[in-house]
C-alpha cells in the first residue's frame, strides 16, 4: 500500500509540474527585417488623399506576435527613438491621429501607385494592447521622423510585454517599468536620403532600394 501511496505522489507531482509547465509565459516576437523609407505626401493614402502630416520622412514596418501559452498578456510602451539619444519619434496610433482617419485603414504605396505590391495597412489603437492566449497579432509601425531627432543613428523600435525579465531588460528604458520584458529591433536607415529622392516620379526600377534595413 506504501508504495501505491508514493507512486501517486510522484504522479501528483508530475501533473502539477506540467500544469506549471503549461501556464508559464512565453511569446514568439518576430519584427520585420525591413523599413520601407516613405514620402508622406506620395506613399500614403487615407481615401485616396495624402496622409494629414507635416512630417517629411517616414518608415514602415511590422511586428508579428504568437502567445502560444494558455495565459492572456499584453505589450506597452510602443515605440521608435535615437539609439544614442534615447529621444523619439512618433508612431502613429488611432488615438495619435485625426478623428476622421481613426478605424480606417491607409494605403501605402511603397513603390508606386502602378505597382501590385503596394498594401493597406491599420493603425495599432494605442501604444499597448491585448496579445490574448493562443493568439496571433501583427501590428503595422508607422513612423513618422522627429524633425529634431537625428535619424543617421538609425532607429530602434521598441515594446515591453507582460513578463518581467532579469536578462531581457531595454537599456533604454528609464521608468519603473523597465523590470518587464523588452522585445527590440535596430534598424540603422543607412541611404534613407537617397532613396527618398530616387522615390520622386517612381522612377525607381529597383524595388529593393525602397527599404532599409
Amino acid at each position: 500500500m506504501e508504495s501505491y501511496a508514493i507512486y501517486i505522489s510522484i504522479f501528483s507531482l508530475l501533473i502539477s509540474f506540467l500544469t506549471l509547465y503549461r501556464q508559464r509565459k512565453r511569446l514568439t516576437v518576430t519584427w520585420q527585417e525591413n523599413c520601407y523609407v516613405l514620402n508622406p505626401k506620395t506613399d500614403i493614402f487615407f481615401k485616396g488623399e495624402p496622409y494629414p502630416t507635416s512630417a517629411k520622412v517616414a518608415f514602415y514596418t511590422s511586428v508579428n506576435i504568437v502567445n502560444p501559452s494558455n495565459v492572456n498578456m499584453a505589450f506597452f510602451d510602443l515605440r521608435a527613438f535615437n539609439p544614442k539619444t534615447n529621444e523619439n519619434h512618433f508612431i502613429a496610433t488611432q488615438r495619435s491621429t485625426l478623428p476622421e482617419v481613426q478605424n480606417n485603414p491607409l494605403f501605402i504605396t511603397a513603390f508606386g501607385l502602378e505597382n501590385l505590391e503596394n498594401f493597406f495597412i491599420k493603425l495599432p489603437a494605442r501604444k499597448f494592447g491585448e496579445l490574448n492566449a493562443g493568439s496571433y497579432t501583427s501590428i503595422d509601425v508607422l513612423i513618422f521622423a522627429n524633425k529634431y531627432v537625428a535619424i543617421d543613428d538609425g532607429i530602434v523600435v521598441s515594446m515591453k510585454v507582460t513578463d518581467t525579465s532579469w536578462f531581457h531588460r531595454s537599456l533604454f528604458s528609464d521608468t519603473n517599468r523597465k523590470i518587464y520584458k523588452a522585445h527590440e529591433f535596430f534598424y540603422n536607415l543607412k541611404g534613407y536620403e537617397e532613396i527618398l529622392v530616387s522615390k520622386k516620379g517612381y522612377n525607381n526600377s529597383d524595388k529593393r532600394k525602397n527599404t532599409a534595413q
